[in-house]
């Protein structure tokens, strides 16, 4: 395993944390990760260093989130009743979460 590889996955327990305290459910948090850490590694190149890594690979998480959260529709307080949908609600993803 490389350096940025290694770096990357030292990152997951903190992602791990955000997402969960967003998503509020064990399976949806590991899928979030996953992705975020499937796409980061998939692409390390894209990766500027022009911000710190943590903070790129949770504005990735939160781009995947966001995408996800658009699949769900609701009406009112009253969401679709598939429960393996992620939540509607992911918009505290800006708060600060260490």
């Amino acid at each position: 395993m490389n350096d940025f590889a290694q770096a990357v996955q030292a990152l997951r327990p903190q992602l791990m944390r955000f997402a969960h305290a967003q998503l509020r459910n064990d399976a949806w948090a590991e899928d979030a990760v996953s992705e975020t850490l499937l796409a980061a590694l998939a692409k390390p190149q894209a990766f500027a260093g022009q911000s710190q890594l943590k903070t790129w690979l949770v504005g990735i998480l939160v781009a995947l989130e966001s995408r996800s959260v658009r699949t769900v529709s609701c009406v009112g307080s009253r969401c679709c009743t598939n429960t393996n949908a992620m939540p509607v609600s992911f918009g505290s993803a800006r708060r600060s979460w260490v």
